[in-house]
């Protein structure tokens, strides 16, 4: 099963000679990595999905080509709420969990204050898919990536890789 794992850009390190800074990290893991921006105002150029679309359906799209999304597009309780877009979808996120996630309703209830959410609620508008200064990167790794790219952090940067994994909200929430 694919799991997603963002890596905080260090994007200005990477900036150097003529490749794409994206492009660049792309060739030294062997992994596809989609970037994501956050814009204070929605852009005027933007495109935006033909239908309101879930975040993880975003980061799908968002292979071939940018999707803005915005609060109205975003059809996904749990991304409204890591987002800052929504102050009060617990209720609507347990609801939607409970049939599927196989938790009880005690761990889901002690589980959603622990997923991170975007506190600042001046985000107009998310970019999916971008090459242009990233303020993440995401990819989605299937194990053996997943390993092969924490070892590689490991010996480049002689530490652990500082992550968090979850089965609820495991694409927007982490």
């Amino acid at each position: 099963m694919a799991a997603p794992w963002i890596y905080k850009t260090a994007y200005h390190n990477l900036n150097r000679g003529n490749m794409n800074p994206i492009r660049l990290l792309e060739n030294r893991t062997g992994i596809r990595w989609t970037g994501i921006r956050f814009h204070r105002e929605v852009p005027r150029e933007m495109e935006q999905p033909a239908r309101p679309m879930y975040f993880c359906e975003a980061v799908n799209v968002s292979c071939t080509m940018p999707v803005t999304l915005t609060p109205e597009v975003l059809n996904c309780p749990g991304a409204q709420r890591s987002f800052g877009w929504s102050v009060n979808g617990g209720a609507a996120l347990l609801e939607k969990w409970m049939p599927r996630s196989g938790l009880a309703t005690d761990v889901a209830r002690t589980l959603l204050p622990k997923i991170p959410r975007i506190e600042d609620n001046r985000i107009g508008a998310i970019t999916v898919g971008t090459y242009q200064s990233p303020d993440i990167l995401m990819a989605y790794l299937q194990p053996e990536y997943a390993t092969r790219f924490v070892l590689q952090w490991q010996n480049a940067h002689r530490d652990n890789l500082d992550i968090c994994v979850s089965s609820i909200m495991a694409v927007c929430g982490n």
